[in-house]
């Protein structure tokens, strides 16, 4: 058989000299290998202590690298050769169990029990004819020390042979669990880990980013309406926005003081910024007393600058535009408002065209909560983040 060649090499590691298959080998054996690559990656190097009593294995400690900032440095972060001294210890027990499994003691007994027959065969009997003495010596003795000798490991021996195999094999097989209960605890922390130190490194460009895990329990206030605004617009968080449009005469202004009422009482302060009614207007004065509003009114809304404007609307849980075409507030300045006044409820009139569309761009319309249509007295819930489309009757 032809001898294989090998090459004197030193590890570049611990400087020790040895044979390897390669010329280009660099290392002596996988620990000088894997601590090279721990040194290249800037990998502590695992802390392996002393033996567990009575598993046989080691007790790893996983060690927490300096960390870049201080949100990550409680969170453990194991070195990746920890999990890898861990998978060759296993890999080590799982070798043993194999071996043990493998054993028969029935054939071991039997072996031996051939080798004290022999042995006795050939030491304690002498025959005068050299041919009987050899014949006896090398068949018939042999038989009967194998007898003998088979009796000497009892049925008692063999039990208790197989007593301890099966042991041996269950603490193996109770190391081998420790192992891979340990392994999966490593890869958890070191995937948490990596999850934290990627979520702080998002942090440090927003601080508004959070999990949907969080967002889901987080508490965030709604409003309770009664049965008759539940069912057209559902229950809607504090600072909802609300558009409603309708031609001349359709029961817009009705529908608006009517939940304006409603919502004072129920709800928290109104403001009625009356741009179209400015002034002392006697239809809008009629409907207050019809239906005995008691919210502000801000008479000249379209005398107020945009700070004046914010400062005041951010007194009140619901302010009412009527209407932001008469007030020439477009998409872009309302949602200024809005940014501005953030718990601030708003519900905004629209003017229809001729076509009897809103007066606008669609871009209201995307940006709002609720969306309502008034004809002939019914308002037309077109859409809502809270609940499906529905239509109520104005009650006069």
């Amino acid at each position: 058989m032809k001898k294989e060649k090998t090459y004197q090499i030193t590890c570049t590691v611990c400087g020790k000299k040895t044979s390897k298959r390669s010329s280009r080998a660099q290392y002596c054996g996988q620990g000088c290998k894997q601590r090279a690559y721990e040194i290249r990656k800037g990998i502590g190097a695992p802390e392996f202590i002393k033996k567990k009593k009575g598993t046989g294995i080691r007790k790893v400690t996983t060690s927490i690298p300096t960390a870049e900032n201080k949100f990550i440095q409680s969170v453990r972060v194991p070195a990746l050769s920890e999990i890898e001294a861990l998978k060759v210890e296993k890999q080590k027990l799982m070798t043993s169990f194999s071996i043990i499994a493998k054993r028969n003691i029935k054939e071991e007994r039997n072996f031996w029990s051939l080798v004290v027959g022999f042995a006795a065969g050939a030491t304690l009997i002498k025959r005068d004819d050299p041919m009987l003495d050899l014949f006896v010596k090398l068949v018939g003795v042999p038989a009967l020390f194998q007898y003998v000798g088979t009796g000497m490991l009892s049925n008692r021996d063999f039990s208790q042979a197989e007593i301890q195999k099966a042991r041996k094999l269950e603490r193996i097989k109770s190391d081998i669990e420790i192992i891979d209960n340990k392994i999966n605890a490593l890869e958890i922390g070191a995937k948490n880990a990596e999850i934290e130190s990627k979520k702080h490194r998002m942090y440090e460009v927003s601080k508004n980013i959070i999990s949907a895990t969080e967002y889901r329990k987080k508490i965030i206030p709604e409003l309770k309406f009664n049965e008759h605004f539940r069912y057209l617009m559902g229950n809607p968080s504090e600072n909802f926005y609300a558009l409603i449009t309708g031609a001349p005469g359709s029961g817009k202004s009705t529908f608006t003081i009517q939940f304006a009422n409603y919502f004072k009482e129920n709800h928290g302060d109104v403001l009625f910024l009356a741009s179209e009614q400015s002034g002392e207007n006697k239809p809008l004065q009629n409907l207050l007393r019809k239906y005995k509003a008691d919210f502000d009114i801000e008479q000249e809304p379209n005398k107020l600058n945009d700070k004046q404007l914010i400062k005041l609307i951010n007194h009140y849980q619901l302010v009412i535009i009527d209407s932001a075409n008469h007030m020439g507030l477009s998409s872009e300045q309302l949602e200024n408002l809005r940014e501005n006044a953030s718990k601030t409820a708003f519900l905004v009139v629209l003017q229809t065209n001729k076509d009897g569309d809103f007066k606008g761009d669609q871009t209201l319309k995307h940006n709002c909560d609720i969306f309502m249509k008034v004809d002939d007295m019914i308002v037309y819930q077109e859409k809502s983040r809270f609940s499906p489309p529905a239509h109520v009757h104005i009650i006069h």
